[in-house]
């Protein structure tokens, strides 16, 4: 079966101020909006303002994010302010590349380019074509991507900030990994890893790890991927970054996934969706449920695999995440599909608490008797999983979706 998942890459230069960085989830934000009504009309809270939406943008709500983008845009301008309009530019740019609206994303990214150039701020200019390199990278342009990488390294180099190369060397080993050359993409992160160690910048460490998990993965070397997802999750977790500690945590369910090792795989991941719901981490939750739905799956447990599958969409849709509805579709379409293939399939009692809603599902018509009705049920959501892959350009979730779809087709006899 193939295995897919979404590459990393560091955050987007976003400028976020070190006193609310040291805060984290819904502290920093509860902070920043208790400030917020204080400010004077003045660059201080165009700042405040830019802290907010870069903050939101990490958390994945970047609706909000681009909500408090605007208005810092709006006042910077106001007060005819360069260097903040840069700023908001560039925070729009991200909050627009986090919803996959990869146009408005470069609009104004290239605004932001424009500003820093006139300014001729040198490292600010070299972290938005990072930035730009990233949106491109997202649509599936390597070579353009790559194009702005080389040009913002370069300007790293010349500045000589090791963070800055670091970032630079993060993100060019993601467009290695996407040309599959594994040991070039190891090289560039571990240059990457020793920079931000010498830096002491522990965030980017957790980063730059979790890629290396990513390479591990695609080479099938479960024990390191396992060791360094491993050391992302503590790193994050020293340092407080609770969000950070969280996806690598995800990262490791994965792994147990792929390892084939269902068992623990679910008893890690359900810890995980505990976590998460304490700390009401919506996006993350979402997660969680669809690599549970996953597991149940491969256990052949398609009662639960449902359930906690359609859990999965629901929290996408509202959340407005393309890539996470394409993953939760993909994974009720391959669900269908594998109760079609095998009209003797247990449809879920390996639990024993999964019975009562075994029949649930089958009188409610969740799961039909029918096989023709399963193979459409599971061709309905593979083509809804491949019109949003489309949208980011996934080449891995496209392919594993065009197998499936190939798969349901052949089944109902439509060659």
């Amino acid at each position: 079966m193939r295995k897919v998942f979404l590459l990393l890459i560091l955050p987007l230069i976003l400028c976020l101020n070190n006193c609310y960085a040291q805060l984290q989830g819904q502290a920093r934000i509860d902070s920043m909006l208790h400030e917020l009504p204080k400010q004077k009309e003045d660059s201080n809270k165009v700042k405040l303002l830019n802290q907010l939406s870069g903050t939101y943008y990490l958390f994945e709500k970047t609706d909000i994010g681009i909500m408090y983008g605007k208005q810092g845009l709006s006042l910077a301008t106001n007060l005819n302010w360069k260097f903040g309009i840069a700023l908001m530019n560039n925070v729009l740019g991200a909050n627009y590349l986090g919803r996959g609206k990869n146009d408005s994303a470069l609009n104004y990214f290239f605004k932001a380019l424009d500003n820093y150039e006139a300014l001729k701020n040198r490292q600010k200019i070299g972290a938005t074509l990072e930035n730009i390199g990233n949106v491109y990278a997202a649509v599936g342009q390597h070579s353009k991507s790559m194009e702005f990488k080389l040009k913002a390294l370069k300007i790293s180099e010349e500045t000589d900030s090791k963070t800055d190369i670091a970032t630079s060397y993060n993100n060019i080993s993601n467009e290695y990994i996407y040309d599959r050359d594994f040991f070039t993409a190891l090289e560039y992160l571990f240059k990457a890893l020793k920079l931000n160690e010498e830096a002491g910048d522990k965030r980017a460490m957790s980063q730059v790890c979790a890629n290396i998990g990513v390479v591990y993965i695609y080479q099938k070397d479960y024990t390191n991927a396992m060791k360094y997802y491993t050391m992302a999750s503590d790193i994050s977790k020293s340092i407080g970054d609770q969000w950070a500690q969280i996806r690598r945590m995800q990262n490791i369910c994965e792994v147990y996934s792929w390892q084939n090792d269902y068992t623990n795989g679910l008893e890690y991941c359900l810890k995980t969706l505990k976590i998460l719901t304490d700390s009401n981490d919506i996006s993350g939750i979402g997660m969680a449920n669809r690599c549970i739905g996953e597991l149940y799956t491969a256990q052949k447990n398609y009662v639960m695999a449902i359930s906690y599958g359609k859990e999965a969409l629901r929290i996408a849709k509202t959340q407005k995440d393309v890539v996470s509805t394409a993953y939760a579709l993909n994974c009720l379409g391959n669900i269908y599909l594998l109760l079609a293939q095998d009209s003797l399939a247990k449809i879920g009692t390996i639990q024993g608490n999964s019975e009562p809603l075994a029949s649930q599902f089958i009188q409610d018509g969740t799961i039909p008797m029918n096989k023709k009705e399963r193979l459409q049920l599971s061709i309905t959501y593979l083509q809804a999983a491949l019109d949003s892959a489309k949208v980011r350009k996934n080449d891995d979730v496209v392919i594993q979706i065009y197998e499936r779809l190939a798969k349901a087709y052949q089944l109902n006899g439509d060659y």
